[in-house]
């Protein structure tokens, strides 16, 4: 079974993650991305690199668990803005602004 070794369930992407919330994402059985569930600006890098090489967006929602949305905001602050639209991302539904 060397092959569910080399693919992982999800083609050549997987993770493992330990009980302190750290996750390793394999590609191919070798290291490609770490990161720690706490730290929102490394999981959100992780999904902009990940989608930017058009992985699937189910394998990204069940390595970071999140949504499609989610991944396709963070998809475009990244194409837009780079690695600092990134950090001043926050999640969930953006600011409503009222003009009276």
């Amino acid at each position: 079974m060397i092959y569910q070794r080399l693919f992982g369930p999800n083609g050549f992407i997987h993770y493992i993650e330990n009980d302190n919330g750290n996750v390793s994402v394999l590609w191919a059985d070798q290291l490609f991305y770490s990161f720690s569930r706490e730290d929102i600006l490394a999981k959100n890098i992780g999904i902009a690199i990940l989608s930017s090489l058009n992985v699937y967006q189910k394998t990204i929602c069940e390595i970071f668990k999140v949504g499609r949305n989610t991944i396709t905001r963070i998809k475009k602050i990244y194409e837009e803005k780079g690695l600092t639209g990134l950090k001043n991302y926050k999640q969930g539904p953006e600011d409503i602004e009222e003009n009276f």
